[in-house]
C-alpha cells in the first residue's frame, strides 16, 4: 500500500537565478487584480530582486496552504518529484500569479497538481517601511511516494 507526503516549505528566494523559467506566468483568476498590480508581476518575473530590499518577506498564514494531490499515475508508477514556483504575493497576501521555474520530472502531473491549489494560498504580506508591498516568494512541492506497513 503507498502512502502519499508531500513536503512543502517556503523558500524566500528574492531572485532566481539558478532556476530558468520553464513556465509562463498563469494568474490567479479568483484574485482579482489591478492593471497595476499586473504590469508588476511582468516586471518582477523579468528583473532579479536584491534579498535584502524586502524588511519583512511573506510569511504563510498556517491552515491556508492547501495541499496539492499526488498526481495518480506518478504515485502507481512510485515517482517522486519537485516543482519549484514563483508565487507573486499581492498586499493583501494573496497569490496574484504564479509561474514554474523547475519541474523534475515533466510530464507526470506534478505542475497541474500546484495549478490546482496554489492559487488558495494565502499570506501575510511582505512589509517595506511599515507598509505590505507586492512580492515574490519561491516554493518547493516535493512529491514522496512512501510504502507503508
Amino acid at each position: 500500500m503507498k502512502h502519499l507526503s508531500i513536503a512543502i516549505s517556503l523558500l524566500i528566494l528574492f531572485s532566481f537565478p539558478a532556476f530558468p523559467q520553464i513556465g509562463a506566468i498563469s494568474y490567479c483568476p479568483d484574485n482579482l487584480i489591478s492593471a497595476a498590480d499586473s504590469l508588476w508581476v511582468v516586471q518582477t518575473a523579468e528583473a532579479e530582486t536584491p534579498r535584502d530590499s524586502l524588511t519583512i518577506p511573506p510569511r504563510i498564514i498556517s491552515g491556508f496552504t492547501p495541499q496539492p494531490a499526488y498526481p495518480d499515475s506518478a504515485l502507481a508508477a512510485s515517482i517522486s518529484g519537485q516543482i519549484i514556483v514563483a508565487a507573486y504575493v499581492s498586499t493583501l497576501g494573496d497569490v496574484m500569479a504564479w509561474q514554474s521555474l523547475r519541474v523534475d520530472p515533466q510530464g507526470w502531473g506534478f505542475e497541474e497538481a500546484v495549478e490546482q491549489v496554489i492559487c488558495r494560498w494565502k499570506f501575510a504580506p511582505a512589509v517595506r517601511e511599515q507598509k505590505p508591498v507586492n512580492a515574490r516568494v519561491g516554493i518547493p512541492f516535493n512529491f514522496k511516494p512512501e510504502a507503508t506497513r
